[in-house]
């Protein structure tokens, strides 16, 4: 698809990533990320819907961002949101949306005279459920580092087998029957019957797992372990409640793990085949993932400074430090071990934080249509 106005229509364009935060080294390509408020026929076109584009050769090859591209890698990556979405985005504290508000402005590559508008009510988007998103975004890279860490100490090198866990050939019928029971219930404690976003489930699940340990005494779940402590408490209830055998709660244990094992051997082959060779060669040399890790304290940091301050910190006055890790610095042990600590310390500080938990819907749809009336009037152009 081709977006010929968006160049004039994208009012803000900013230098996002790694060339953002002052952590790009030689051979970085450019980020790039921006607002626009498309033409009417556009925006209101009855079937073509249009809420973003994602590296627009308009954007990419532009006059705009010609001058920030690096001659040693020339790659650019762009993304540029309708007003509608980056409000919506924003007002989640999405940490790659409500960042680009808070770009050095030696890094904007157009502002329009509307784009005033917006950064004179940046702080209205930021809330303590930067919590959850900063934090969030951490723990997947957390993850990942696992996970990859992992693969690399011990490769999966077969398919899992059926009989490996003492399983027949064929998948009984009566385990499925229970297995769809189970996903039933583990749908219903995962909050998806309510109308709530993403956020705010995860704030309802974190509570709920506070409470079944301080009340009942129960193992911790958190996000690492929450799959296999549901599926465990959802057959303890259907145990219960069909008078299921021991044998056959065996039975389905085991088909569990199976399916388990099975889902990490496609994503091993995936992880594998799809490693470009220099991310390879760094994880071969320390053992684990450090472009990851980098981006995992980043994160995790600016998720406190938030919390404690209200500022979106983007130029990062640690970069020094953040580069050095990613360059091997700190051992692995070290990383989890840090990574551990903050998550701490965030859930301390966000007891006890001034942000409001969410944004003022209202006052933001005013801005809003404030905006986009400016802008067909032809203002802030």
């Amino acid at each position: 698809m081709q977006f010929p106005w968006l160049p004039a229509n994208a009012f803000f364009l900013t230098v996002h990533g790694s060339q953002a935060y002052g952590l790009n080294h030689s051979l970085s390509d450019l980020d790039v990320k921006g607002v626009c408020i498309p033409p009417p026929e556009v925006r209101d076109h009855l079937f073509q819907g249009f809420e973003q584009a994602e590296n627009a050769p308009e954007i990419n090859t532009s006059e705009l961002v010609k001058p920030r591209v690096n001659p040693l890698n020339p790659k650019v990556e762009s993304n540029v949101y309708t007003l509608k979405k980056f409000f919506k985005l924003a007002a989640d504290v999405n940490p790659n949306i409500i960042e680009t508000l808070f770009t050095d402005p030696g890094d904007h590559l157009q502002r329009l005279p509307i784009a005033e508008d917006l950064m004179a009510i940046r702080d209205q988007f930021i809330s303590s459920k930067a919590k959850f998103t900063f934090t969030g975004y951490a723990v997947a890279q957390l993850n990942k580092i696992n996970r990859h860490r992992k693969w690399l100490l011990n490769p999966v090198t077969e398919k899992p087998k059926r009989e490996d866990f003492g399983l027949p050939a064929e998948r009984p019928m009566a385990v499925e029957t229970v297995a769809r029971e189970i996903r039933k219930l583990v749908e219903e404690w995962n909050f998806h019957q309510y109308r709530l976003d993403d956020l705010e489930r995860s704030e309802l699940k974190e509570r709920c797992w506070e409470v079944i340990y301080r009340v009942a005494n129960a193992k911790v779940v958190d996000w690492d372990n929450w799959p296999d402590e549901y599926w465990k408490a959802a057959l303890d209830k259907l145990q219960e409640q069909l008078n299921l055998s021991d044998e056959l709660r065996a039975v389905i244990d085991r088909e569990h793990q199976y399916q388990r094992a099975n889902q990490a051997y496609e994503s091993y082959l995936r992880w594998e085949s799809g490693r470009n060779p220099e991310r390879k060669a760094l994880e071969a040399k320390y053992g684990y993932d450090v472009k990851h890790s980098m981006h995992l304290v980043r994160l995790l940091r600016m998720g406190i400074e938030i919390l404690e301050t209200g500022q979106v910190n983007v130029k990062r006055s640690d970069a020094e430090e953040l580069i050095r890790i990613r360059n091997g610095g700190w051992s692995y042990d070290a990383l989890v071990a840090y990574a551990e600590s903050m998550q701490k310390r965030i859930d301390d500080v966000y007891k006890v934080t001034k942000l409001p938990r969410t944004v003022n819907h209202v006052k933001l749809n005013t801005e809003y249509h404030r905006m986009l009336e400016k802008w067909d009037s032809g203002q802030g152009r």
